[in-house]
Order: structure tokens, then sequence, then C-alpha cells
């Protein structure tokens, strides 16, 4: 691979990424990600790799934690199913203003309602969508 801005190669080293600030959930690390660098002129890339693949291991990794918090909702919610309040709420089978109640720090997050976000997470993990090629 050559850097975009001097045309010289570059050189790469697999890194630890902080991933907290770009998810908004404290703690999420990315182990495959490769910082690509450049001795010519300095310069320095990151590629995390697929961000479809970075979302479901997240999702897998919050199907296992006991109760989902706020900052882990608004990620489900903006970042996995790309979805306003109304889209979610809906998914969720309640009220939008419940919802961003939810996240704004109006309302508790229950135990249920957590175990209903976290079914919802696992039936998006399962329901992949195959192709099938008959040749």
């Amino acid at each position: 691979m050559n850097c975009i801005q001097c045309k010289n190669k570059l050189r790469s080293k697999r890194i630890i990424f902080d991933y907290s600030e770009k998810c908004g959930i404290a703690g999420v690390t990315i182990h495959s990600a490769r910082k690509y660098m450049c001795k010519a002129c300095d310069a320095f890339f990151i590629d995390l790799g697929s961000v479809d693949e970075i979302n479901n291991e997240i999702c897998k990794a919050l199907i296992c934690v006991e109760i989902i918090t706020r900052q882990q909702l608004r990620f489900l919610r903006a970042e996995v199913y790309v979805e306003n309040y109304f889209e979610f709420a809906k998914r969720l089978s309640v009220h939008p203003q419940y919802l961003r109640d939810l996240e704004e720090f109006r309302k508790p997050i229950s135990k249920d309602f957590s175990d209903e976000i976290k079914l919802v997470i696992g039936l998006r993990l399962i329901a992949k969508p195959i192709s099938i090629v008959m040749g």
C-alpha cells in the first residue's frame, strides 16, 4: 500500500485501538486494527476493518451484560440500527418518548426492558441474510 500524500510505501503494524469515543461506550477496544505509517512524510492512517463487523462484535458483547446502559442503548439505536427514536421505539414496541427518556436520564432502564433489547439484538445477529447460488 502506498501513501496517499507522497506515494511512498507504507509500513503497517497491528495496534489496539480505543473505539470508545467513536461508539460512545466506555472500554471498547479493537485488537485487530492496523496502523499504516509513512516514513517519508510522517503521515499515518488507521484501518479499523469493517464497521458492520465491529458493530456485530459489540452487539454480541452487549447480549452478555446484566443491564443495557443508556450509552449502549444510544449506540444500538444510532449506530447499529441507524434509526430515529420513532423507528427504534416501534422496533422495541414502546412509545418514542419513553425511549428518549431512557437515553436522556429521565427514566431508569429496567432489567426486563434490557432483556427485551438483548432479544432484539440476538434476532438481528441470527437474521443475517444469506445468499445461495444455484448452478
